[in-house]
């Protein structure tokens, strides 16, 4: 008997499924035969039926496709069936595969046209092949259930309309020898039909019961063969029917309005069923169209049962008005003609059972959700409601793209799980064994070698350690390793010369030299020697492996193979590569299962052409992300899922985010050769029609809460943006009846001042650090609020102590703290140095400008540069190096004659020790004949004026009384200056005023930052006007440059601009740079 039993209330379906199982006789030993169209719903069918009866053991739950298979195994023996079926779109993409470039004629001109096509010239042919076949093979899939008819009429020659190479083709599959053409479903549904019509009981094994539940759609073919299964067993159709009165002719108001038009322009015409049409309530005729078609179609079916266990909704909330409107098919608590707005109703301004928020991004909708969700807990506790994490649902189109999100914001808060995220995205293991797999097609550059180095799994198989990988990245960089293997890759791969050059050969080469002359610096057959600690043997010969196994892996994924010889390539790969165990391993079994499951398909296809590695690429990152993972659905907590088909499952509370106009419903193109779209019958699939009914579902799923989010406003001009299309009509529809929108608006922080505002009792936050921090009536809270003690090591002895100090006081603090912040600068460069930085141009001035200072080879240097990568080869880097020789050269002409040409051999060492107010200090500065020049062929930037100070002070100090000439550069351009000659005393007085300040530095953060303190105490010197002070102050700390000091995460850390430009600020500012001031000309 087929049976439907129909509800607005899952609860009640399943309540009524379970006292059925527990009622009907059965053999314990046999299944019960459960079809769901997710397996999330079979999870939460099995854990109620446990929960109603105390236990729930031998459930089956099917996909809808899976038991027509069975049904077709168990029922027609003599076709001995396997467990996939020959005609499944896995089997028929192979097939296609051997028969497409050989199909003739001019019914397949455009398909030759498309496969000759050319994109980029890297693009594979066989790929392209591939992406074809497999879209027809989908097409050929759909017909087989939806238009069984037209596989068979093709069969008896008949054609396929305007694609009349389809048929042609269907014909040329299905008379491939060993292909068995009864075997596909369209012929096994004809059979299976006529064997149950002409046989009172049908040959092989019937299921006691099926139980179809929760389904909102089914292809006809499907419902077909439950009717004739219905007459052998019984089969129980639990449908959640959102309506308890016949709303089979109600249409959207939009298509209503068509057929008002068309009744306006053909007004003498004949009556039609059209005509006849109402819209009843506005959301069922919307969104319903899916479910009222598959009720049309169960109506359809003869000898058919109903039973119906409606429930209105008893609390007066808007969700509950709102689903006693469609339950009872009215609109606004009335039933209404066509037109007729419904009487206004006021809204309980208590209510929040609909919200619909609108925010600026992701990271916002995550942020208000989780205050939202704390909100919906706090108001069901002060109402004695019970709520727990595991009655909340939150779903998204794509929940991986809020995975990051929902991480940073849930964890360690609010017990939680995402599912629904392919297997490939939860993987470190499976993203790096991808990043392996596309090596013939990467620049194999620093930074890709790095990331895959610091996967725990690769790591922990070549032994390394964090401070391997620290000192890898470290060689990496400074041996000018950019990118590709070495100078034949480059060409093999890139047409390029065949140079060595920024490969990894080249600093390979440099480190190995360096190990084997141990300190000595000269070029060898124009290799640089690289110093490497003698102890680091292994790890060198750790990373000449690794870089010949990656080539060799480059090369052998690059070629064409069987897919056999593929298995074999990609398990050397995981074996050479991963180490790995727990669920690591279990991620790399997935990729043999999968690699199996290829040389299967192929097999079975008889495919014998050799694969190309795009193709396998291609079809292994499709294989690895069609693989989801659902283990976290009802798991504990709350559950972050996908929207999928037939997840009605109740919840008290769920939420849709990600509803943006766009984005959802979800748009999916068919190919223009799908001869379905032209040609619409019920029951068919939809795309957007399955969202539009999947948001409907999830809204009578909500018991309680019924909670959507967006994107509604722009991040960057805060300009609107429109919704989803269905989130307009649900608006539109609680306007109608309440008057006003339902829209929340949201501000673009987290910490605006609206949320702790009563004038804004909508906008809720749960965030206690923002209302301190906004409520606070002083400044934030300061990063330290107690001095450190004293510390032996950081006594002041040392000149060397004072200048480190001084050029960062942030940083010299945060280390006595053991912080340290990874400078950008130290990020590997993956691109040849096409245009020198200003960083690297001075580096190499400078380095010029030493070796004339030092009377040493400028030939030697010049080949030293050309070898240690740091410019280009070849007439490029020459230009690059000699650009920078000439400046530096300019820079020592101004140098000699300060020195009224006595430079060569006039350097001397002073050294000498003076007793401070609280410490003796020793040091040495580096003078020519007793005449100081502190000289750099960069621009005088603060840093260095503040250490050419101290050392002035310091030799002025030991009583030699010398001015110090300060050389640099402005535009490229030699430019001197001097700091005026002290008194020992003067000198003295000066240097203790520098030693306390690092006194109080090593204890507490000193407010001095050398270029944003400059500029405050310059601009309050010349215009003595604060706030203008303070504002050229806080230009140059937001400078937006590399390097500036607003973004160095140091001051970043310990400091709050422009807060902290305070008394504190301006006082240090003075004491530093007010004696500079004075004692230099060309600053007065």
């Amino acid at each position: 008997m087929l049976e439907l039993l129909q509800s607005n209330n899952m609860r009640a379906l399943v309540n009524t499924f379970c006292q059925r199982t527990q009622q009907r006789p059965k053999n314990p030993f046999e299944a019960t035969t459960v079809v769901v169209q997710s397996f999330g719903i079979g999870q939460w069918l099995k854990v109620e039926l446990a929960r109603q009866s105390g236990i729930a053991a031998n459930i089956d739950c099917l996909l809808p496709a899976e038991l027509i298979w069975r049904l077709y195994k168990d029922l027609l023996p003599k076709q001995q069936l396997s467990d996939e079926s020959p005609f499944s779109r896995h089997l028929l993409t192979w097939r296609l595969m051997q028969l497409l470039p050989e199909c003739k004629g001019d019914e397949f001109v455009h398909i030759h046209q498309y496969l000759q096509g050319r994109g980029d010239d890297r693009e594979d042919p066989q790929l392209r092949l591939f992406q074809l076949s497999e879209t027809v093979a989908g097409l050929f899939d759909q017909y087989l259930v939806y238009r069984p008819d037209w596989i068979i009429d093709w069969e008896s020659g008949g054609e396929s309309g305007e694609q009349p190479w389809q048929s042609i083709l269907w014909r040329k599959i299905v008379s491939v020898p060993g292909v068995d053409r009864q075997k596909h479903r369209a012929n096994l549904h004809r059979e299976l039909l006529k064997k149950l019509k002409t046989s009172a009981t049908a040959s092989g094994k019937v299921l006691e019961t099926i139980s179809i539940f929760g389904l909102s759609s089914l292809p006809k073919m499907h419902l077909q063969t439950l009717e004739a299964i219905a007459t052998q067993t019984d089969v129980d159709i639990y449908f959640l029917n959102p309506c308890e009165h016949y709303w089979g002719d109600i249409v959207s108001e939009k298509d209503l309005a068509r057929h008002s038009i068309r009744q306006i322009t053909s007004a003498q015409g004949p009556l039609v069923e059209q005509d006849y049409l109402e819209v009843g309530n506005p959301l069922l005729s919307s969104m319903g169209k899916q479910g009222r078609e598959f009720l049309e179609l169960l109506l359809e079916t003869d000898n058919i049962v109903t039973n119906e266990y409606f429930q209105p909704v008893e609390n007066s909330s808007a969700l509950s008005s709102l689903k006693n409107d469609i339950l009872n098919l009215e609109f606004g608590g009335q039933f209404l003609g066509e037109g007729q707005p419904p009487d206004k109703q006021e809204r309980d301004a208590s209510d929040r059972s609909i919200q619909l928020h609108s925010s600026h991004s992701k990271m916002r909708e995550i942020e208000i959700l989780f205050d939202q969700i704390l909100s919906m807990i706090d108001s069901s506790s002060k109402q004695d409601r019970d709520l727990g994490m595991t009655d909340i649902i939150v779903m998204a189109p794509d929940i991986s793209q809020y995975a990051p999100f929902i991480q940073a914001v849930f964890q360690d808060r609010i017990h939680f799980s995402i599912t629904d995220r392919p297997v490939v995205q939860e993987s470190a293991v499976l993203i790096a064994f991808e990043k392996l797999i596309a090596l013939p097609d990467t620049r194999l550059t620093a930074t890709e070698v790095i990331d895959l180095l610091e996967v725990p799994t690769i790591a922990q198989k070549f032994n390394l350690d964090e401070h391997d990988l620290s000192t890898l990245v470290y060689w990496i960089r400074e041996t000018g390793i950019r990118w590709e293997s070495n100078g034949a890759s480059k060409a093999d791969f890139w047409n390029l010369p065949k140079s060595d050059h920024n490969t990894w050969a080249f600093g390979l080469k440099r480190l190995l030299m360096g190990f084997a002359v141990q300190g000595d610096q000269n070029v060898f057959y124009e290799v640089a020697p690289f110093d490497v600690n003698p102890g680091d043997s292994q790890l060198i010969g750790t990373l000449v492996h690794i870089i010949d196994l990656l080539s060799t892996y480059r090369i052998r994924l690059g070629e064409t193979q069987t897919a056999t010889e593929w298995q074999i390539v990609l398990t050397d790969l995981m074996e050479d590569f991963f180490l790995a165990s727990g669920d690591d391993d279990f991620a790399l079994n997935s990729v043999r299962e999968v690699l199996i499951k290829l040389v299967d398909q192929v097999g079975v296809s008889d495919f014998q052409t050799p694969l190309s590695a795009r193709l396998v690429r291609y079809w292994l990152h499709n294989q690895l992300t069609d693989q989801h993972q659902s283990r976290g659905f009802i798991s504990g907590g709350i559950t972050f899922a996908t929207l999928v088909p037939m997840r009605s499952v109740p919840f008290k509370i769920v939420c849709l985010i990600g509803m943006n106009d766009g984005e959802y419903p979800r748009e999916h193109k068919s190919p223009g050769f799908d001869l379905m779209a032209g040609e619409y019958r019920k029951g068919d699939r939809s795309k957007r029609n399955d969202d539009r009914y999947l948001f409907l579902e999830a809204l009578l799923s909500a018991e309680d809460y019924f909670y959507v989010s967006y994107k509604g406003r722009s991040l960057k001009d805060n300009k609107r943006k429109p919704a989803s299309v269905l989130v307009g009509e649900l608006d539109d529809y609680l306007q109608r009846i309440y008057g006003e929108s339902f829209v929340t608006d949201h501000p673009l922080q987290p910490f605006d001042k609206k949320y702790f505002n009563p004038e804004h009792s909508e906008l809720i936050s749960y965030q206690h650090n923002w209302y301190h921090a906004i409520s606070a009536k002083q400044p934030g809270v300061s990063f330290l609020d107690m001095e450190l003690s004293q510390d032996p090591e950081y006594a002041l002895t040392d000149l060397g102590q004072l200048l480190d100090f001084f050029k960062h006081p942030a940083r010299f603090f945060l280390r006595r703290l053991g912080i340290y912040f990874d400078s950008d600068s130290n990020e590997p460069t993956d691109t040849e140095s096409f245009e020198l930085d200003g960083l690297e141009r001075f580096q190499i001035a400078d380095s010029a400008l030493q070796v004339l200072v030092d009377n040493t080879s400028i030939d030697a240097w010049l080949a030293h540069q050309r070898a240690s990568g740091t410019v280009m080869e070849g007439a490029i880097g020459e230009r690059q190096l000699m650009r920078e020789l000439d400046k530096a050269a300019e820079v020592y002409a101004t140098l000699c004659k300060l020195l009224d040409d006595k430079l060569p051999g006039s350097q001397t060492l002073i050294r000498g020790n003076l007793s401070l107010a609280e410490s003796v200090i020793s040091g040495e500065v580096v003078g020519f004949n007793n005449q100081f020049v502190n000289y750099r062929t960069g621009s005088l930037n603060k840093r260095q004026l503040i250490d050419a100070w101290i050392r002035h002070l310091f030799v002025n100090a030991l009583g030699y009384e010398t001015e110090t000439a300060l050389l640099s550069t402005k535009k490229d351009k030699p430019v001197t200056t001097s700091l005026n000659s002290l008194s020992p005393s003067e000198a003295l007085d000066h240097l203790n005023h520098l030693a306390e300040i690092y006194q109080q530095g090593i204890r507490v953060p000193v407010a001095f930052l050398p270029e944003t303190s400059w500029s405050l105490h310059w601009s309050l010197n010349k215009n003595h006007d604060l706030a203008k002070a303070v504002q050229t102050a806080l230009q140059t700390y937001d400078l937006d440059q590399g390097g500036s000091e607003g973004q160095d995460r140091n001051y970043r850390r310990l400091f709050n601009f422009p807060d902290d430009f305070n008394d504190r600020f301006i006082s240090i500012a003075e004491k530093i740079y007010q004696p500079i001031i004075d004692n230099c000309e060309d600053f007065k």
